[in-house]
């Protein structure tokens, strides 16, 4: 709808102060624009207040599914992913994950061991220790093929978790430096636990299960890592894994 100017006769805008034609202003058009921006504000004003309850309310409810979800995490979730991690860089033949797995300076202890098995000896370039060890996981991996099948799957239960108490974490800590020594003097072990795992070894062409007792995993500096590697070729049946419990 329009209006019509009270001077011309042109028509006009619902919400026009002025003509467009004599480019009179209407009675009162100061005092209704001033009104127009009251309510403009006002409009304005409610919708950011209706924003922030609603932002204010998904905020609480982020916080609280947080907290929620923190509260259910299980231990397992957190030292779980280096046990993870090492069964898929097994399975996957993928070196560097493998490696993630440990600390640094475990990782650096372990590639000089596999480059020892495949060599005889421990190289002194850093860059031939890590090709052997890559040649060392490779033929591992051969092997896993080999004995389970292209499709071996390897899948794990805890069976027993103990959680280390701080007087024990300290004695781990002080023997990890000690091992290790260059570089390692700020090291903190501020979580850890001692596990009774059985692994499950699955593929077309064999199936195997691995107790595995006294699996240390550690939180050293604000990252999980696994302590030991883990024979999946081991033939010796299983004990009941009660016994480690």
């Amino acid at each position: 709808m329009s209006k019509l100017c009270k001077f011309c006769g042109a028509e006009m805008d619902d919400e026009a102060f002025e003509c467009p034609e004599c480019l009179k202003k209407i009675p009162g058009a100061e005092l209704l624009a001033k009104q127009k921006a009251i309510e403009k504000k006002q409009k304005l004003k409610s919708r950011l207040t209706t924003a922030g309850i609603v932002l204010g309310g998904i905020a609480i409810i982020t916080a609280l599914v947080a907290i929620v979800t923190t509260l259910n995490k299980k231990p397992s979730d957190l030292y779980g992913k280096p046990i993870e991690t090492y069964i898929e860089s097994c399975v996957e033949n993928n070196y560097k994950k493998h490696m993630s797995a440990f600390t640094g300076y475990m990782g650096t202890f372990l590639a000089q061991q596999y480059s020892y098995y495949v060599m005889g000896q421990i190289p002194e370039d850093d860059t031939k220790v890590q090709t052997a060890a890559i040649l060392y996981l490779d033929a591992y991996y051969q092997d896993l093929i080999a004995k389970y099948g292209t499709d071996v799957e390897i899948t794990y239960d805890i069976n027993d978790e103990k959680r280390y108490t701080a007087e024990e974490l300290q004695k781990y800590q002080e023997e990890y430096i000690s091992f290790y020594k260059d570089g390692l003097a700020g090291t903190v072990f501020s979580d850890g636990y001692e596990l009774v795992l059985t692994f499950h070894i699955d593929g077309m062409l064999a199936k195997n299960t691995i107790v595995e007792p006294g699996f240390q995993v550690f939180e050293i500096d604000d990252e999980w890592y696994i302590m030991r590697t883990v024979d999946f070729f081991y033939e010796e049946e299983a004990p009941d894994v009660e016994t480690y419990k």
